[in-house]
């Protein structure tokens, strides 16, 4: 992604790149050159591509606008020769095509699909298909990136959700989807009525597990034990499936992998995506004056951080150099960002850091009259599980169509969006893991920790 830039007010335009964002900050003596700050610069890589016509049927690579990334090209040759595939590349880099393609070979192969993309019979007793997301914000999410690739491809391909919002059609979704999307906890209760899937299941020829890094520790054991009684079900029924997984960077993908679905994998993790260029910003909270004695409360937000040593302190008090928390730093760097007009996600640890972290950004901009312009408001909005389902579905809209510049969010979102399509990320410390990392950041031009 290349520098773009966006505005702070009806005339001025400004650049937005990782200097300017560290010169305009409101603070005393802030430069590039800070020992708070340390900036790293990721450099663009070019695309490694295949000819789509080397790699698909003329009905898919005639009307695919692109080239297939090296990487999509070699996961769908080894699924066309029975192979099941986990592909560990960057966020954004096409995995879901890669899925999203095979499914559209399956059906085509199957006769479900004339060559021209229509149906050549309404009941699909032939070939389908089963992806499962970790996160009902990604399924629907998912579901309009296939339904997008479909209508671009001019196939007639049916593609639902099925999970806990789904409340009306369920039994229509049953017997006439051709692509079911759900998660591994609805999947572990659907499982049990397997006789109403009969359809579904004695077709199943492709099970797509999306960010399947994530299945980790008690967790992932228990993803392996209902993909076993997935299998178990599918064999009962007569169904075949073939697996693709697809992950962020993970160390050991084939072990993992293999773990989960109990069968051999092929592996793909050479990204032959684009990548713009990036700053990575590490911000280091500025120090603060503190005795030793006293415990800030971190949570609340009338903590004034910019206070010295209490006045009447006694004398002989010991004082120690403490830095500002991040829980309040990280909202001021997300003011800045948005209120220049720049897509945030601010990552808090907690639900409560979200809504708290929203009030301080809104404090930080209404302090510093002369670097904001409190006469426009910026649309930013906390985002996390314990919210309503229509709050939620709402401010994702909103954030994917602009209205809102900002949401500070839990890990909820981290799977939740295509972060590669926003302009910055601010972590709120490190995640913890290096995928989850990777995963935060994207393909930003500038994302701060």
């Amino acid at each position: 992604m290349s520098d773009h830039t966006t505005s702070t007010d009806a005339t001025a335009r400004t650049d937005v790149n990782a200097d300017t964002i560290i010169d305009t900050f409101p603070r005393v003596s802030l430069t590039p050159d800070s020992e708070y700050i340390e900036t790293i610069e990721l450099p663009a890589e070019p695309a490694d591509t295949t000819p789509t016509a080397e790699v698909l049927r003329s009905e898919l690579a005639d009307p695919y606008p692109y080239d297939l990334f090296s990487h999509q090209a070699d996961a769908l040759t080894a699924l066309e020769t029975g192979d099941n595939v986990a592909v560990t590349t960057s966020t954004s880099s096409g995995k879901t095509h890669i899925y999203g393609l095979q499914i559209a070979r399956n059906l085509l192969d199957a006769g479900v699909l004339n060559p021209d993309g229509t149906r050549a019979t309404e009941q699909n007793d032939a070939s389908t298909a089963l992806c499962v997301y970790p996160m009902k914000a990604l399924t629907k999410d998912q579901q309009e990136a296939l339904d997008d690739l479909y209508d671009e491809l001019g196939l007639d391909i049916r593609v639902e959700i099925y999970d806990g919002d789904v409340t009306d059609g369920r039994r229509a979704i049953r017997e006439q989807a051709d692509v079911i999307l759900t998660n591994f906890a609805g999947l572990n209760v659907y499982l049990e009525h397997h006789d109403k899937w009969s359809r579904f299941y004695s077709a199943l020829d492709l099970i797509a597990i999306d960010e399947s890094h994530t299945y980790t520790g008690i967790e992932g054991m228990h993803v392996a034990w209902i993909l076993r009684r997935m299998q178990r079900v599918a064999d009962y029924w007569g169904g075949n499936p073939q697996y693709i997984l697809t992950s962020a960077t993970i160390g050991n993908p084939r072990d993992h992998s293999e773990e989960l679905i109990n069968a051999p994998v092929t592996v793909i993790d050479d990204d032959g995506s684009p990548h713009g260029p990036r700053d990575v910003i590490l911000w280091n909270p500025p120090p603060r004056d503190k005795t030793r004695d006293a415990t800030p409360d971190e949570e609340s937000f009338d903590i004034d951080i910019d206070d010295g040593p209490d006045s009447e302190a006694e004398e002989d008090e010991e004082f120690v150099a403490e830095r500002v928390p991040a829980s309040v730093e990280a909202p001021k760097v997300f003011n800045h960002l948005t209120s220049r007009d720049i897509r945030t996600l601010l990552f808090c640890e907690s639900r409560k850091l979200t809504e708290l972290s929203i009030q301080r950004a809104d404090e930080h901009r209404r302090t510093n009259p002369r670097e904001y312009d409190r006469s426009t408001t910026v649309g930013r909005e906390a985002y996390n599980a314990g919210l309503g389902r229509r709050t939620r579905h709402s401010r994702e809209h909103q954030f994917k169509t602009g209205v809102l510049t900002g949401l500070a969010t839990t890990s909820a979102l981290e799977l939740g969006i295509d972060i590669g399509s926003l302009d910055a990320t601010v972590l709120m410390g490190y995640p913890g893991q290096r995928q989850s990392f990777w995963q935060r950041i994207g393909n930003h031009a500038h994302s701060i920790r």
